[in-house]
């Protein structure tokens, strides 16, 4: 089973070198900061940037409630689109 497990992690190491970004996400602006609803600035060092991969009209609210009921976060989050189909959730500490 360990030599498995190496070679596991030896493919997913070589996938990681592999990725990259296309031309159009490179220009994605990560905020370093965010307000509230209540007023409050909230900083950051961490973000996860994702993409919902679909040309079909999604319910972005529902997709918001999901995710948060999913991770469970201790802090609560939020999930601000930043482009077309594209999601800024930060890693708040």
């Amino acid at each position: 089973m360990a030599s498995s497990t190496a070679h596991d992690g030896d493919r997913l190491e070589e996938m990681w070198r592999r990725l990259s970004l296309l031309e159009e996400e490179e220009g994605v602006i990560v905020p370093k900061s965010h307000t509230t609803s209540k007023g409050k600035e909230m900083e950051f060092q961490y973000c996860l940037i994702g993409r919902i991969h679909t040309d079909c009209f999604f319910n972005v609210l529902a997709m918001k409630k999901t995710m948060a009921a999913v991770w469970r976060p201790l802090r609560g989050m939020f999930i601000r689109e930043i482009g077309e189909n594209v999601f800024f959730v930060p890693v708040l500490s």
